[in-house]
């Protein structure tokens, strides 16, 4: 069996920082959640000897996830939003681009290069249209070793992780570890500091970023319960955003099946809209 790590780089245009789970309109981490199951897509049809070891993906710039342009209706939080009413709120788009890294750490057999990975994994993403902004794909590049590729990533990254997600030893791995202690062992595994921030309740310039380990949910330190209503919607997103994309997975071939992805509301159909989601891969 052979290690081949896959970096992809993209830059995001016109997506929404924040709220877009409340109102429909896109997030980063719904395109992160995409991406995740275009991973877990092309493994399972490449063949059945890939084998999906892990998935991360980094915003390179995360000062761009701050506020966005609410109604006079809304109250204004760092990241959360509390509605003073039932009417939606018009939320500006961000005119800056994200950049984003996405790592995908594959086990394959002998018989499959890596080469023939990356030429698939090009296929499977050029010309696929999903809903919500856009995203174009800089560069895709193979590597020979997980820390060899985090080192192709900004070093300032922050990082939203899911590691061994589909592999039935995760809770052999990791268990009921105290938080701390997980954070310790995931930083061990990549050799990189993973960078996370505290919400201070008297402030809101403070953030948590969270570790997604799997699909149980979210593990965190414990500076409070955890709750949709009062912590920012980054907590919650990332789950919502693999559950989605799960969901439209499990459909059916979630890269070759347009029409089923268009019945979940996923894509738009009209080619000329602003708001479609092309992918486009320049190798």
């Amino acid at each position: 069996m052979h290690n081949t790590v896959i970096t992809i780089n993209a830059r995001v245009h016109g997506a929404n920082a924040y709220h877009g789970y409340i109102i429909g309109l896109p997030t980063l981490p719904s395109v992160w959640g995409f991406l995740h199951a275009t991973g877990l897509g092309v493994s399972e049809s490449l063949s059945q000897e890939v084998n999906f070891e892990a998935f991360s993906v980094a915003y390179k710039d995360f000062s761009l996830l701050g506020r966005c342009s609410l109604s006079q209706n809304e109250i204004r939080y760092s990241g959360m939003v509390k509605k003073a009413n039932f009417n939606p709120p018009i939320i500006e788009r961000p005119k800056s681009t994200f950049e984003v890294s996405v790592v995908i750490y594959t086990e394959h057999s002998d018989l499959l290069t890596p080469e023939g990975i990356l030429k698939e994994l090009s296929n499977k993403l050029d010309g696929s249209r999903f809903s919500g902004g856009t995203v174009e794909l800089l560069d895709i590049n193979i590597s020979d070793s997980y820390e060899k590729a985090l080192s192709l990533v900004d070093e300032n990254s922050f990082w939203i992780c899911d590691y061994n997600a589909e592999n039935k030893h995760d809770d052999d791995r990791f268990g009921e570890m105290p938080p701390n202690e997980k954070i310790k062992l995931l930083e061990d595994l990549t050799s990189v500091k993973l960078k996370y921030k505290f919400r201070n309740e008297d402030s809101d310039t403070n953030w948590y970023l969270p570790l997604i380990n799997g699909y149980k949910g979210i593990t965190e330190p414990k500076v409070k319960p955890f709750s949709r209503q009062g912590y920012p919607h980054m907590f919650a997103e990332p789950v919502i955003g693999i559950y989605r994309a799960r969901l439209a997975r499990s459909v059916k071939n979630i890269l070759k099946k347009v029409e089923d992805l268009d019945s979940l509301g996923l894509i738009f159909t009209n080619e000329s809209s602003s708001d479609s989601f092309c992918i486009k891969s320049s190798t």
